[in-house]
């Protein structure tokens, strides 16, 4: 997103941010409290990735389990 506009920088750009992350079979993204995520699976979405997911809240968002909340990669 550029800082001047608060726009999505144009798809050309995002693609050769992104490339690395788009050869990969799956993608979950995630942050401290799931806004900025949300915004890398959207553009990950709009530039064609078929298998994205969010970890939906973000990393601290609080749940409790089997691993204490934590999040396992």
């Amino acid at each position: 997103m550029s800082c001047f506009t608060m726009r999505y920088r144009p798809a050309e750009e995002l693609r050769k941010l992104f490339l690395p992350i788009l050869v990969a079979e799956r993608v979950i993204t995630y942050c401290g409290g799931g806004i900025a995520s949300s915004s890398d699976a959207f553009i990950l979405h709009l530039l064609g990735h078929q298998n994205v997911a969010d970890y939906d809240g973000g990393s601290s968002s609080g749940r409790s389990g089997s691993n204490g909340g934590s999040l396992i990669a």
